[in-house]
């Protein structure tokens, strides 16, 4: 009798497990198809379907919503569930509909020389024949593990047409607790830190590009909330579209300045781990590090201590210091 009750018991628990593991691959596959519809209509080659304003903004959540479906999956965290249950050729995998390329980009950030960066571990998974617009790369999604010590994170994210959109859940509780759309270019979060139990610290990162952005988030409630948490020089935008710097009591974010021409001279892992902004825990500060003089090697570290909820920093361009003037090509004569 005792047998026939086993046999049921360990039948359930292999279903179980099993419909687990297909609704992963059966949510990455959803967000696949749902997001290539969008990218179709959105570049107007569904002639069926006239663009408007209101059914992008439809379709954007869309996305978003099938988005966070695998987000919450309990295995998302990490592409080895989907690698295990994918056919391969040993370059790219695929399921029923779609093919991917699913990669470990361990050193995206860098070999991280200083352990105050804190740099996440990143995956990515390519959609194969989805190309992202006018580029010449695939769309892609990428997933960042931030477990260590106090934090037990995963960041999500993907890219569409220049504009990420990114996602935190809560590995323990499985649970999306922050969510956000930025301009970038590539992995969003170069840097999540814990400053205390009711605020994170957050390093969003487009060095390719424009460089890094730091933002305080409160922790109090189940959402997490964005807050103006810096004072100091500010570089903001004009009516004219142009940059300038002025002082502002609250901002909630604190930049350091990059461009494409300094990233392409100087590297942005180099920039990144030389220069790059990160919190000091000893000191609950906000740092980096600026040369002392153009063309030298000293270096100086900028920190401001968080005090009464507030940074104190001023935001920075790279160019000050490194040079920023476009790449000479070399004569043909």
């Amino acid at each position: 009798m005792r047998n026939f009750i086993l046999i049921p018991v360990c039948l359930l628990f292999s279903i179980l497990l099993s419909t687990s593991a297909n609704g992963q691959v059966t949510e990455l596959e959803n967000f696949r198809k749902t997001l290539t519809h969008f990218v179709f209509y959105d570049r107007n080659q569904i002639d069926s379907i006239p663009k408007t304003d209101e059914l992008t903004k439809s379709l954007t959540e869309k996305v978003k919503d099938d988005f966070r479906k695998f987000v919450l999956h309990p295995e998302s965290k990490s592409i080895e569930n989907l690698k295990s249950q994918a056919k391969t050729n040993k370059s790219s995998y695929w399921f029923n509909n779609y093919s991917y390329f699913f990669t470990s980009l361990k050193y995206y950030f860098g070999l991280n020389p200083d352990s105050t960066l804190n740099l996440p571990v990143v995956e990515s998974i390519s959609f194969y024949g989805l190309y992202n617009y006018s580029h010449s790369d695939f769309i892609s999604l990428y997933i960042e593990r931030c477990e260590s010590g106090n934090l037990n994170f995963a960041i999500y994210s993907y890219i569409v047409n220049n504009t990420t959109y990114y996602f935190i859940k809560d590995t323990r509780k499985n649970k999306i607790v922050f969510e956000r759309q930025i301009q970038t270019t590539g992995v969003p979060i170069s840097g999540l830190y814990r400053i205390n139990d009711n605020h994170v610290l957050l390093v969003e990162d487009d060095m390719n590009i424009s460089g890094q952005a730091a933002l305080v988030v409160s922790t109090q409630k189940d959402i997490w909330e964005p807050i103006n948490a810096f004072k100091g020089m500010a570089y903001l935008t004009d009516s004219n579209n142009k940059r300038e710097k002025k002082l502002t009591d609250n901002r909630m974010l604190m930049k350091l300045v990059s461009t494409k021409t300094i990233g392409s001279v100087w590297g942005t892992t180099s920039i990144r781990n030389n220069y790059g902004l990160y919190f000091d825990a000893k000191s609950r500060s906000l740092c980096h590090k600026i040369l002392l003089k153009k063309g030298g090697s000293e270096t100086r570290t900028i920190c401001a201590v968080w005090t009464n909820n507030m940074f104190e920093i001023n935001d920075y361009y790279l160019g000050d210091h490194l040079e920023d003037s476009e790449i000479p090509f070399p004569s043909m004569d």
